[in-house]
């Protein structure tokens, strides 16, 4: 099931590598998280599109990596890239919104609140600075 154009590919599958790092199990600086600013802002997405790809798209796959009921020692060191771009273009990432009830959902709307807070928030007003 292809849910990003071949031709966005190439585009996309960045921001997907640089969006993981929000899902590690270890805690961004300000450095890191400028690196990632500047990376986005280099994407050419605005910054609600980029909200959007990290909400329907590296949220809904990555979540469990920061859950202990789903894995004791998460991932620290980075996810790898085609593992990210082979399960979200087979549509695994919606996985828990229709096999996996109320639970995984809340967990995962949960974990996104948490990301958004802690990293995001300190990522976006980055994407407009020169």
């Amino acid at each position: 099931m292809l849910v990003v154009p071949h031709d966005e590919l190439p585009r996309r599958r960045p921001v997907w590598e640089a969006r993981s790092d929000f899902f590690l199990d270890t805690e961004l600086e300000d450095e890191a998280l400028g690196k990632i600013a500047a990376f986005l802002r280099t994407s050419g997405y605005s910054a609600a599109q980029l909200e959007k790809i990290l909400k329907a798209e590296v949220a809904p796959l990555l979540y469990g990596n920061l859950c202990l009921w789903v894995t004791v020692a998460g991932v620290w060191n980075g996810f790898d890239v085609d593992w990210i771009e082979q399960r979200i273009l087979a549509g695994k990432h919606r996985w828990y919104q229709r096999w996996y009830g109320f639970a995984n959902r809340c967990c995962c709307d949960g974990i996104l609140r948490y990301v958004k807070k802690r990293y995001w928030s300190r990522v976006l007003p980055q994407l407009c600075a020169p």
